[in-house]
């Protein structure tokens, strides 16, 4: 930072007097910060207020009777809103349990939907084995059974010999 600046970084920033703001003159509303439209906005009720207040001169008394009237009812006031919210906390719990037991319903009526389709493909996959392992006793239960596992390996034999001599003669 050099030795002329000052530390303020906020000079640039254009200020608005609040009578401005009140009045509705401040162009340049829009680029102040949150904070100062806070601000500004309760300035701006404040003056409305005492302006209504100058008008009706019985505005004061009413607003005083009717925060008298408040402050009266306010403990039964909150009584009746800690019912309410209770209220609805309980419809809220029964809500939410309601939904619990219609999830952990649905939850195991797929898990037994599950487990039955899981029981199924073990059975299908087990006959499937079962007719494989039947089909193969079969096959080597035959007489001549021995003599045919010995000339498909030898055919298998023989036709590896051949393609090698294939290969050998294009090379």
């Amino acid at each position: 930072m050099y030795a002329n600046e000052s530390a303020n970084t906020h000079t640039d920033v254009p200020s608005i007097s609040v009578s401005q703001c009140v009045g509705g003159t401040a162009s340049n509303y829009e680029d102040t910060s949150s904070v100062d439209k806070v601000v500004l906005r309760r300035a701006r009720d404040a003056e409305r207020r005492r302006r209504r207040r100058a008008e009706d001169p019985q505005l004061r008394e009413r607003e005083a009777a009717a925060r008298r009237q408040r402050r009266a009812e306010g403990p039964q006031r909150e009584a009746a809103v800690i019912r309410q919210r209770r209220a609805e906390d309980s419809q809220l719990r029964e809500g939410e349990a309601a939904a619990r037991r219609k999830y952990q319903q649905e939850n195991s009526d797929g898990e037994a939907a599950c487990k039955r389709r899981r029981r199924e493909v073990d059975l299908d996959a087990a006959r499937e084995r079962a007719a494989t392992a039947a089909w193969r006793a079969k096959q080597y239960a035959t007489p001549n059974a021995r003599f045919k596992r010995h000339t498909h390996s030898c055919r298998k034999l023989q036709t590896t010999f051949i393609a090698v001599q294939h290969i050998r003669s294009a090379c």
